[in-house]
């Protein structure tokens, strides 16, 4: 879906009705598709926000464990650190920076786990400062929390789907330009109830919406002609 999201813009609507005009249903639905989108988008940075949060506080644990033990005995550090290399910790950003910000600049003893991340790290060509630095993660899991604090979004806001609603609306109807403007002076509820007899018609008689607005608004100037321009023969409502 973020994929699909990516390509829906004013512009590209705009551009695909060159060839192919949508349906007032078909245009309806785009702001529709997009908050599905958002909300899915929103889904998928918070399971990485919380998943970052997790590899966090697994970091502290494990930090504070060493931190006293290399206090109280430091020859026992290297069964810890063996016990956390069994344990096999996620090599992202987010336990990575957690881990070594804890340890670094502490005892002398501490250097021990430190130098089995950056082993561990450099089977991929990665070190402690790059994950701290740039947030990448690594052997393909999930990114750490740096990275998602910078990464945009793949799907557009409020501003986009407010401003695809307003293109949309301006777009829509050919009734617009109906003799004497009335119908952009309409409130929304009753310029909706024009739109929505054209999809009626249409469908019923077998064209398109734009044949039937533009069929209303011949009607309405042909109505204008004849009568005074206030005459509601002259409206496209009246048609």
């Amino acid at each position: 879906m973020g994929g699909w999201t990516r390509k829906v813009s004013p512009v590209f609507v705009a551009s695909y009705q060159k060839v192919t005009v949508l349906t007032l249903g078909e245009l309806w639905a785009i702001p529709i598709m997009l908050r599905l989108a958002l909300i899915e988008n929103l889904r998928r940075v918070g399971s990485r926000v919380v998943a970052g949060s997790i590899d966090r506080d697994l970091a502290a644990r494990w930090a504070e464990q060493m931190m006293e033990i290399a206090e109280k005995d430091p020859k026992s550090l290297i069964l810890l650190t063996a016990d956390m290399a069994r344990s096999n910790p996620p090599m992202g950003s987010s336990f990575v920076a957690e881990f070594a910000r804890r340890l670094q600049g502490q005892s002398t003893a501490l250097a021990l786990p430190l130098t089995w991340i950056e082993q561990r790290l450099s089977e991929s060509n990665l070190t402690i400062e790059q994950l701290v630095a740039v947030g990448e993660p690594a052997n393909g899991r999930r990114p750490g929390f740096h990275q998602q604090q910078h990464r945009k979004p793949s799907v557009p806001g409020g501003d986009g789907l407010a401003r695809i609603r307003r293109d949309d609306e301006r777009r829509r109807p050919e009734l617009r330009r109906g003799p004497g403007g009335a119908y952009g002076r309409m409130d929304f509820t009753t310029r909706d109830r024009y739109r929505h007899v054209i999809e009626k018609i249409a469908r019923r008689a077998d064209c398109t919406e734009a044949d039937v607005a533009r069929q209303a608004i011949l009607l309405g100037r042909r109505g204008s002609g004849q009568e005074r321009s206030g005459h509601r023969t002259a409206h496209v409502g009246s048609t």
